[in-house]
């Protein structure tokens, strides 16, 4: 029998990931694909019928993925209880396998059945014979002609008459078989050899999450052996099996967890799960760490981590040795925590890379919606009559040329934020994602291209120069200057940009736009406390005193994504933010509620009819490629056009790069650098011009990556999952255009707390530092622009501090502030100098020019003292010892002999 069911034991994922890595990727999959259960219930809030076999799935759905949420955390435990929860979650998953392959065979046969019934009418069975076949009938789209036939005979012969001419008559037949003519047909057999080779997929991810819970149950079997004596295989009736840890007279067998835990190591045989491994493995594992010589055999020195007390198990036979933990190649492309680089990011792990993508993912997805909508009220190509009393209000073919821009426009939206976010994780390594910058798409539509194209400048030729700015980025990049600006800022300013970020964002989640509305902005004062409905406000944009924080939204969204956020944070429960956003969405997309984000109003009707849709694709038509070049009749507004692009937006992005990478850990505070600022500020740069290619304003870094940061996010990974999320939207824009503002609104109040802790670390005793920092964090909210805070903070350093230094200078050194000395260091002249490290190596002569100096070992890894495991004895303290027999041990010290 156990011949039989001798099961694969992969010990990696294709060889390429870890099974922990392949585990937490193949659980979120799962869990991705049970969130579906909480849209079909939705459906049912919308007055969508589903029938019971409908209704029962996304039932199974919701209980599997509160299942998974509870058992994942526990792949990263090493006791008992993790034990038991990763074994658990192994076999939800090969029991959701079977479960959705029923599921699949019923829906499938539903569907060969009503397919077969409209091919052949004589067919006895009705929709309602096969599982969903009513739901499925209303939904399919059949047309019901009066004939179904599947083939056509057409029958010629001559006309009568004196024309010349014929009479066709056609004659149609039906599949006297119409059930195995639908099974058999190109198209149905292509769409079942697709799912039985995605079943295959399934059944090798089953094996890979088996063999995890295997190597995690025998982990811990090992280690309760090395500190308990009492515990070995050798106690067992069969001397090749060891005692189960969840045994009646263990700890953890007692209760129904250890019910649980006997019950699941039945299958598919306790050998499986218990058995020790065959000898040869042994000697495979040892046999390169003998040598013989002319004094005799010796032992070659080991260079693993622990492998002293692996070979003390493995020959005492107290258990399976421990495998060390391999270092995967996306651990070492990535740097993630364990990886042995000298810059590995500590803390960062695939899932939670994985959760702070979706968390950076939902608090900007609102500039999928909020993008089109600004930018498609320049007009895009839409040509406004200039004799038009009202810029074509009330023109309803220029109007509906305006809604097909905004369509558009979502589509380049997610377009571009997936292509540059992606590109920023994987080449920059940065967990920071990219999108239509907000205030450069309002400065883009309203100062340059005008309102319905009522600007100086045409969307076409706007667009142009985005396109000529991106290559000046390249340009400036390639020669290290904007990476000089960033490290060549005074710490209190680099510090102030962003604390000053923190503000901006909370201003952004208490506007209208993308918030909760909690403020708007007054006449008599520049804000004011808002509130109401959107509906109350009145024609300055103010509410009315009556109406004020009454909107039932804006406390749906405080205390669902504000609140309760916060309260899962309190207790460190990780997904926070991805659940507060989820929770608000889902309160708010039911019609028939106060807090719907869907009312019975045109634009509502018009935006819940695009949320149904669920799945689509919108092509871009009409602002794809579509610059001007003939600039000559505009240049003084091109000009201005360009400059202003240019300094505003090389100043958001530079302070907005380097603060996420300082809010992530990743500066390096003798360069004041972080890794990857080369590759990183080209990836900003090209996106600047293929984004304008997409129809787009500038693209830039965004704050709201701080939302990831705050989740865990450290590497590349995060901005690679907001990408593919981007790029998913893209299909799936109904859902992600309909996540309401005030469902990111909170959050990115949160983020903003979050990110002023760094106010603490700027320099207050010296006015000179404190003054430039304070404005530069006031301007950017007040402004609305990290650009003019930072245009304030250097201008105001500037002048004060080299009045200063020329006072000084003058009176020599007599005249000078009494705490001078408080003041921080700076100097133009910074470690690394101004051109980047790999342009320097290239003009050296490095073949290799792209790889650090430090990196250029072999292995890549670094020397630091090896993790010993308890009572090892450091490698570097052994001798070569003589051994006589197989049964010696390790662990001498220097010259004792081994008897």
């Amino acid at each position: 029998m156990a011949s039989i069911f001798h099961f694969p034991r992969p010990r990696s994922f294709l060889h390429l990931v870890s099974l922990r890595t392949a585990t937490e990727f193949i659980t979120f999959m799962l869990a991705i694909n049970k969130v579906t259960g909480f849209y079909g219930i939705l459906a049912l809030f919308t007055g969508y019928h589903l029938n019971p076999l409908q209704l029962s799935h996304y039932i199974y759905s919701i209980i599997v993925l509160g299942l998974i949420c509870y058992l994942s955390p526990a792949i990263r435990q090493r006791d008992g209880d993790g034990a038991l929860k990763v074994v658990g979650l192994a076999w939800i998953y090969v029991l959701d396998t079977l479960i959705n392959s029923v599921y699949t065979a019923l829906f499938g046969l539903g569907w060969f059945v009503l397919l077969a019934q409209h091919l052949n009418e004589k067919t006895p069975m009705s929709s309602g014979d096969a599982p969903g076949g009513a739901t499925m009938n209303d939904t399919a789209g059949f047309t019901d002609p009066e004939h179904d036939v599947s083939k056509v005979h057409v029958v010629a012969k001559p006309a009568p008459g004196p024309l010349s001419g014929q009479d066709a008559v056609a004659y149609g037949s039906g599949n006297s078989s119409a059930l195995g003519g639908v099974v058999f047909q190109p198209g149905s057999m292509a769409s079942v050899s697709v799912i039985s080779l995605l079943w295959l997929v399934r059944l090798y991810l089953c094996i890979i999450i088996l063999s995890f819970a295997r190597s995690t149950l025998r982990q811990y079997i090992v280690n309760g052996t090395a500190t308990n004596s009492n515990v070995s295989y050798s106690q067992n009736d069969d001397p090749t099996m060891a005692e189960n840890p969840f045994g009646p007279n263990r700890e953890e067998g007692a209760g129904w967890r250890g019910k649980a835990g006997r019950f699941m190591l039945r299958f598919p045989t306790q050998r499986y799960w218990l058995g020790r491994e065959e000898t040869e493995e042994w000697v495979r594992a040892t046999s390169g760490r003998f040598e013989s010589g002319r004094k005799g055999l010796r032992i070659k020195v080991p260079g693993e981590h622990g492998v002293v007390e692996r070979e003390r198990r493995a020959r005492s036979g107290t258990g399976p040795p421990p495998a060390p933990a391999a270092i995967t190649k996306t651990q070492s492309y990535f740097l993630l925590d364990g990886s042995g680089h000298h810059r590995e990011r500590k803390n960062a792990f695939f899932f939670t890379e994985i959760r702070a993508g979706l968390a950076t993912f939902f608090a900007m997805a609102y500039i999928l919606a909020v993008n089109a909508s600004i930018v498609s009220q320049t007009g895009g190509t839409c040509v406004c009559p200039a004799d038009s009393p009202d810029l074509c209000d009330t023109n309803p073919e220029y109007l509906q040329c305006v809604q097909e821009i905004r369509r558009d426009l979502v589509t380049a939206t997610a377009a571009i934020s997936a292509l540059t976010t992606f590109c920023m994780g994987a080449f920059a390594n940065m967990p920071i994602a990219l999108a239509p910058g907000m205030g450069l798409n309002a400065y883009f539509t309203y100062n340059v291209v005008g309102y319905h194209g009522s600007g100086l400048v045409s969307y076409e030729a706007a667009l142009t120069a985005v396109f000529v700015e991106g290559f000046v980025f390249v340009a400036l990049t390639v020669v290290g200057l904007r990476q000089w600006l960033a490290r060549a800022l005074p710490s209190s300013i680099k510090l102030a940009t962003g604390v000053g970020i923190g503000l901006y964002l909370t201003i952004i989640g208490l506007t209208y736009s993308a918030g909760i509305g909690a403020v708007t902005g007054a006449q008599a004062t520049p804000l004011e406390l808002a509130g109401c409905a959107q509906e109350f406000l009145t024609e300055e944009g103010i509410c009315p005193p009556s109406e004020k924080m009454r909107n039932p939204s804006m406390w749906i969204g405080i205390f669902c994504g504000g609140m309760f956020t916060v309260f899962l944070m309190l207790f460190r429960v990780k997904g926070a933010i991805i659940a507060g956003i989820l929770l608000v969405s889902i309160i708010s997309w039911p019609r028939d509620t106060p807090v719907t984000y869907f009312p019975y109003t045109e634009l509502g009707d018009d935006s819940f009819n695009f949320f149904k849709q669920v799945v689509t694709f919108h092509p871009i038509k009409r602002i794809l490629a579509v610059q001007d070049w003939s600039i000559g009749d505009n240049g003084g507004q091109f000009g201005l056009a360009f400059i202003t692009f240019l300094y505003v937006d090389i100043l958001d992005t530079t302070g907005t790069l380097y603060s996420m990478a300082r809010f992530c850990g990743a500066i390096d505070e003798r360069t004041q650098d972080f890794e990857g600022s080369a590759i990183a500020y080209l990836v900003d740069a090209f996106g600047v011009s293929i984004g304008s290619v997409f129809g787009t304003p500038p693209v830039t870094a965004f704050i709201e990556s701080g939302a990831g940061i705050s989740e865990g996010g450290k590497t590349g990974l995060t901005a690679m999952t907001t990408g593919l999320c981007f790029f998913i939207s893209v299909f799936f824009a109904p859902i992600f255009a309909s996540i309401p503002p005030w469902a990111t609104g909170c959050t990115l109040i949160i983020v903003g707390a979050l990110m002023v802790k760094a106010a603490a670390d700027i320099n207050w005793r010296y006015i000179g530092d404190a003054v430039p920092a304070f404005l530069t964090i006031a301007i950017m909210p007040f402004t609305y622009s990290i650009a003019y805070g930072l245009i304030a903070g250097i201008i105001s350093y500037i002048f004060l501090n080299t009045t200063v230094w020329l006072i000084e200078k003058a009176s020599g050194g007599r005249i000078k502030p009494a705490d001078k000395h408080l003041k921080d260091p700076w100097t133009y002249k910074i470690p690394g100098g101004v051109l980047p490290p790999w342009l320097v190596r290239a003009s050296k002569g490095k073949r290799d020019f792209w790889r650090d100096e430090e990196d250029r070992g072999e292995s890549g890894r670094f020397d630091e003292p090896p993790v010993m495991l308890e009572g090892e004895i450091p490698l570097q303290k052994m001798a070569e010892p003589r051994v006589e027999s197989a049964g010696s041990s390790y662990g001498r010290e220097k010259g004792d002999e081994i008897r």
